[in-house]
Order: structure tokens, then sequence, then C-alpha cells
């Protein structure tokens, strides 16, 4: 995932790379990629303030030669342009998402060659003169996402300037090409145009600090959506969102008074405050104006009258023509024939086939704005309701550019949203038959995402109809037992028994705890995962195992939700049928529980023999630690392969541990896990066969005792695996899907030895002598 930001200081950008970071998250800054000169100079040494500045100096040699001047607009926070500021700078950051990763130096060098080439920053990608960059890695992000920071200078060798139009489009559709080259996890949503805009921490602290329940952006969008989805025309959803509490800034045409091409809207400031302004297309692309008007008749006059209205909000005077809300209350019949009306489009929805994208969109838009509905006359703070509604959201996000053929609005949808905008004091309860059919909606767009693979979405909705809606529904059908149970579940036409829910239970403690399955069971998605764990067991894998296997592909510590991630990798699993049955590897033991589900055989496999090999060398205290460290995984994923590769595992470590101090490491596993691949990389890890202290590890001072028969038997597990691949030892046993370095003519560690030796003689880059501010992180 890039982001790309343009400033003017690069000694501030670089010295705060290469420092300890905003929460002192970096470890360990090095240079994993650039120009010939800086990787012979700086290998993969650890890089401080002198070298940052060294570094900076260099990049930035070409425009203080040349004198080139390199400006950009500057905007405010509503994004009008009010002048011009210096941005001769390039930052870009590319991030893996939490839990893929981490990758190595070499492939970290391949990516970061191929985007640079690709953005036409080198003479091979651009065919002119090369600009100077330099890539830099210093460890995890704070949501444990794996990632590196490219600074490049604007200004050629030659003087010239890199071209930066759209740069951001360009850069998202490179990366989406070196996903699949490299065999990283595919962004769906970039391929789809599903995207959505993220929330910044600058407008969380600004929630915060105002005491709002949430950041701005989310509350407008779906205050807009509310409004949009309820209103009849254009004008009447201007007075709509104004009555809601929005301010409104119409954009008009060059030239024109009375036509509005845009708008951007924003929450009223408390006092002190200004008013943080968010354009509609930047909201949700189905906010966009053009997107909002595909909903409403079009005439001559109904567009003057929208004019009208545009122009009052944006000089704050009242709306031309009062709002008409009449408040009724709104008998059972009324929600019960709306109901049948939107049980007849869920009828029609059956035979929209799964690849019309608009036609889904419109109807996952309209839904979303329904829900909105509800949450805005029901929920004094954003509550079950407003979380379905921005589930679906996703679901209406499309490349809306493309082709596409002319739908009949979901009329049965909007003329649900304006009952509900329109009711007296609508509750729940009332709604409830409402509320059903609209649930049963919900899961044929569910069952959409399913049928075009794009599980991760379809997981999305169904956490939250079987956590936040479901919630919704029992309350409101406690509060009117009139309308008895729902007809249909939310998302499955086979509910859970509560045989399966205990048996699922049971299972879950089985593989993580009991504290660990205490927490999973309050998160939102604990019924989707409940609902997995039951169709494992009657599908004939083992439940057991499987949660282990989805708990061991990648870290989970980072993930917002434990819980939906595990149940995104159990689908995984089970389509790439590498879901364990009973009696494999790490499988359950033969005698059953009362639940159904049989009771795990506790055998020692690859994962506890290199648990147990750490404590042999730091002992237990050190090695819990470390167990706790977001990136354990990794690093027991290469103690593992170092046996698979006829290495010498304990005393791998502790050359690791021998290497530099580790101290001062946010992470030390992390650093461990580098180490590590260094050590195999450059032929200096011991085979077992090289160190015959190695052949009794546990008897270090301080360390586990070799008495211990969990720690003997990992050693020997450890050991068997390293005798029965000796042929191995000549080549890295490590997973590399890249290119090796010397397939490609990127300049890497390999051949830095060389390039140093020619430049022998040559004087350190200077920098400009300065700790500048950082453009940032």
């Amino acid at each position: 995932m890039p982001n790309i930001v343009k400033g003017s200081r690069m000694s501030g950008l670089l010295v705060y790379l290469c420092g300890p970071g905003r929460a002192n998250e970096h470890t360990e800054p090095h240079l994993v990629g650039g120009d010939g000169f800086l990787m012979s100079w700086y290998d993969d040494a650890e890089l401080n303030r002198d070298s940052a500045l060294a570094i900076a100096g260099y990049l930035d040699k070409p425009r203080r030669k040349y004198g080139v001047e390199i400006t950009a607009p500057k905007r405010d926070a509503a994004g009008v342009e009010i002048g011009r500021k210096l941005a001769h700078v390039w930052h870009c950051s590319l991030a893996l998402e939490p839990g893929e990763g981490p990758l190595s130096d070499e492939q970290w060098n391949a990516i970061a060659g191929d985007f640079m080439d690709g953005m036409q920053f080198t003479a091979a990608g651009s065919g002119k003169s090369p600009a100077r960059w330099a890539a830099i890695h210093h460890g995890l992000t704070t949501s444990g996402g794996d990632h590196i920071h490219i600074a490049a200078s604007l200004v050629r060798e030659d003087g010239t300037k890199v071209s930066t139009h759209q740069d951001q489009p360009r850069a998202q559709k490179l990366c989406n090409e070196l996903e699949h080259k490299y065999g990283l996890r595919v962004l769906v949503s970039r391929e789809t145009g599903a995207g959505m805009p993220g929330v910044k921490p600058a407008e969380q602290q600004r929630a915060a600090r105002l005491g709002r329940p949430e950041p701005e952006r989310l509350t407008i969008a779906r205050t807009i959506r509310a409004c949009a989805a309820g209103a009849a025309n254009e004008a009447e959803f201007v007075r709509a969102c104004r009555r809601e509490g929005l301010l409104l800034r119409a954009r008009f045409a060059d030239g024109r008074g009375d036509v509005v091409v845009g708008y951007s809207a924003a929450l009223k400031p408390v006092k002190g405050e200004r008013p943080l302004y968010y354009a509609g297309g930047r909201l949700a692309k189905d906010l966009a104006l053009p997107r909002l008007r595909e909903l409403w008749p079009s005439t001559p006059e109904l567009a003057a009258e929208a004019a009208a209205e545009w122009t009052a909000a944006k000089r704050g005077r009242r709306p031309r023509k009062a709002f008409v809300a009449d408040r009724r209350v709104v008998p059972p019949k009324v929600w019960e024939k709306q109901a049948d009306e939107v049980g007849r489009l869920r009828e029609y929805l059956r035979s929209v086939p799964v690849d019309d994208r608009h036609g889904w969109a419109v109807v996952a838009r309209q839904t979303a704005g329904v829900f909105a509905v509800l949450s805005r006359r029901t929920e004094p703070e954003p509550g079950p309701l407003a979380a379905t509604s921005d589930a679906l959201v996703r679901s209406a996000q499309m490349h809306y550019r493309l082709p596409r053929p002319k739908h009949t609005q979901p009329v049965a949808l909007t003329a649900a949203a304006r009952i509900i905008l329109h009711a007296a004091a609508p509750g729940i309860a009332g709604q409830l038959v409402l509320l059903r059919q609209l649930a049963n909606t919900m899961k044929a767009i569910h069952d959409m995402h399913v049928a075009r693979a794009d599980l991760k979405q379809a997981l999305v909705l169904e956490s939250a109809a079987r956590g936040q809606l479901a919630q919704v529904l029992e309350i409101a059908a406690a509060s009117s037992p009139l309308y008895g149970e729902p007809a249909v579940d939310v998302t499955s036409a086979t509910a859970v028994t509560a045989e399966q829910e205990a048996a699922a239970d049971v299972a879950v403690v089985a593989a993580v705890g009991e504290a660990e399955a205490a927490r999973w069971r309050v998160d939102p998605a604990w019924p989707a995962l409940q609902r997995r764990v039951a169709d494992l067991a009657e599908q004939g894998f083992d439940p057991v195992a499987t949660i282990r296997a989805a708990r061991d592909m990648y870290e989970l510590s980072s993930a917002v939700s434990v819980v939906e991630v595990m149940t995104w990798r159990i689908d995984k699993l089970v389509r790439d049928g590498a879901a364990p049955r009973p009696g494999t590897a790490g499988g359950i033991g033969a005698e059953g529980d009362s639940a159904g589900i049989t009771t795990p055989a506790l055998q020692l496999d690859g994962a506890t023999a290199a648990s147990a090999a750490v404590v042999a060398v730091v002992g237990e205290p050190e090695a819990a630690t470390w167990r706790a460290d977001p990136a354990w995984p990794a690093l027991r994923q290469r103690i593992v392969d170092l046996a698979d590769g006829g290495f010498d595992a304990a005393a791998t470590i502790r050359a690791a541990i021998d290497m530099y101090e580790l101290d001062t490491a946010a992470s030390v596993v992390q650093v461990m896990t580098w180490r590590i691949d260094k050590l195999v990389r450059d032929g200096n890890a011991p085979h077992v066969t090289d160190s015959t202290a190695a052949a009794d590890p546990a008897a270090a001072p301080g360390t586990a005792s070799s008495a211990d028969p969990d720690v003997a038997a990992a050693l020997d597990t450890l050991r068997a695996a390293s005798a029965g691949t000796p042929d191995k030892a000549t080549s890295s046993p490590l997973p590399n899907p890249l290119p090796e370095p010397g397939s490609t003519t990127r300049t890497t560690k390999t051949a830095k030895t060389e390039q140093s030796g020619q430049r022998a003689g040559t004087s350190t880059p200077s920098g400009d002598g300065g700790a500048d501010a950082q453009i940032g992180d």
C-alpha cells in the first residue's frame, strides 16, 4: 500500500527515518535499496543521525548544484488552494498488511527497484537521466505491518525534473502489479474499486480531543448517506443535510452561478474550533455528487431548485423551502407492506448476475442508506445499526468511470428510508418486520461476495449480521413479541445449534486455551467463527488442528479483530485444501468428549520444537517475552527452517544473539529474525557438524537444563531433521519467492564489496549540516 508525501526538507526526512520514531518503534534502520554508490558505501550498516544527514546531502546535491526549484499547490483544511510551497522531496512508504511478512532485505531491494523503475525515477524506467533515491527499512509499523520508506529527489542528475503527474494512481496500479509478481497478498479492493479512504491519526486525535464518539469523517459520511437515501430529489437532499446539522459548501462550474459540480460538508464546530470540510468524493466514491444524482429525477425545474438551495447553504441563509418532515405515527400494517416490498426486491436479486457490479453496488448503497437512516433516528450515538451501515458501504464502492448499464433504482429501499425519516419516534420494535427483510437483503449481498470469491468482504458482512444486527433483532423481538422469531436466519439457512456452539467452544479452548478463548467470545465476529468451526467437523476436518494452523499462518497481535482474521484464515485453509483432517500431524486424539469435539493429542511438532530450542538457549523467562512479541511467528518459522536446511538451530540462535547488543532493540524478536536471515545468507550459520558445543546447548549457565524432557525432545527433533537433509547445507533454506540477487541487475549486498573497492578513496557525502523537521511517516 503506497502513501506519497511531498516536502522540501530532505535532511529532516532522513533524520526521522533513521531516528527512534515517534514511539521508539524504529529498529535497526538500514538501507535496502538505492543507487550503487549508496549501497556500496553503507551496505546494511545501521544508520544514525550523521549517516542520515550524509545521505540527505547526497540525494539533494543535484538540486543544489543546478538551483532547481520545484513547487506544489498549498491547500487549506478544506482543500482550497491558498498558494504554493516547495516540494522537491518525494517520500513514499510501501507497507504490507499486518501479519504479512516480514520480507528479507533482498526481497525489499527487488520490490523497491521495480517500483522506482515503474515510477520513472531510474534510467532504466524512464530512459532519462536518473534521480537519486534511497530505500530505508526500520522495522514494523505501529500496527504490525512490515514496510520501507523511499526518499527521493525530484531533480535528476542532469538538472531536469521528475514528473509526478498522477503519481498516486500510478503508484497504486504499480503496487497491484508487484503484488501479483512477487506473490504478496493482493489488495482486492484496489482491483475492484471497493477501496475506502482510511481515518487518519490526526482525525482520531481531533475526535478524542473534542469528545466525539467517532471521527467526523465517519459521522459526515453516514449522515449524507442517510439524507440521500431518504430524499426525493437533490433540493430535498440539501435541505435534509442542513436539518441534520451539516454545513454544506457547493462548488460551481467556472463562470457559472447556477451549475453545481461538487460539494463539501462539515459538522457544526464546537466553540473555538474551525469546521473541517470533506469533499463528497473523498468520503466515499458513491457520495460524489454525480453518483448521488443517479438516485433522483432530473429536470430543469428541479436543477434550478437544487442550485438555489446549494447557494443558500453556501451563504448560510435559510433554506429556500422548508424541509417537510411531518412526524406521523406509522401503523404496523405500513411497516409490513414496506417489508413485503423489500422482500420482493430480495427475490429479484436472485436473477441479478454476480458480475453485474454496478447493479449490486446500487443495492448495497441504498441498503446502507436505510440502515444509516435507522441509526440517525434511533441511536443517540453510533451503535449496531451504524456499524451495519458501515459494513455495507464497502460493497457499494466500484470503479464508477467504467462503462455501466442503466439500472432502475431500488424503489423499495428508497421508500423504506423515507418512511423511517418521516416517522414519529420510530422504535426498533415497530420496524422489526422491515429489519428482517433488510437482513435478508444483506444476506443476498453477502452471497454475491461469496460467489465472487471476495471472502474478506463477505466475512465483514457476516460478522456485522451475526454480531451487531443480530443484537438489534434480539432486542426488537423482545420488545415486540407480536412478530415472533425471524423466518430466515441473517446469514445462513442453517442456524448453529446449541450442541454445535458447545462443540465449537470446546475446540477453540483446546486449540488456544481458556484465557484466549474468553477474549474471542466477546468479539462481535465470534458467531461467524462458531459457524466455521461447526462446519469443519461436519465436513470431516479436524477443528482443533485447523484452528491451530490458522493461528500459526501469520502473527495475530496486530489484527483489529483476531476472531475475524481467524475466520478468514479457516476459509482459506478449507478452500486451498490445506485444512488438516483427523489423524494428520497436529491432529486430534481418538477419544471424544460429550460435545463431540475430540481431545487434542499434544504432540511435539516443529513449532513446539522451535519454542523449546529457544528456551534451551535463553531460558524460559526470556523465551516467554519473545513468544509475546508480534514478530514471534516469523522467528519461530526461521528456526524450523534452520533444521530443515541442516543448520544447528541452537548454535545459530546463540550466534545471532552475539552479533551485537540487543538491549536497545524495540523488538528483540524481529532483530533476531533479521540476524538469522543474515547468518544464513552470508553462509555463517553453524551446521550441526560444525559445532560440538551445540550438542547440548541446554547446558549453558542460566539456561534450561538438558534434563528437561520437552527441551531434549525438541533438540532431538531439530537435529534429526538436520541430519536427514545434509545436502541442503549449501543453499539458504529460508523461503524466498523473489528473484535471487544474482538474477537481476539491481545492486544488492552481494555486489557491494566489489563496488566499495572500485570506489576506494571516495569521500563520504556530506549533508547540509542541519536537522530539519520531518516530512512525515
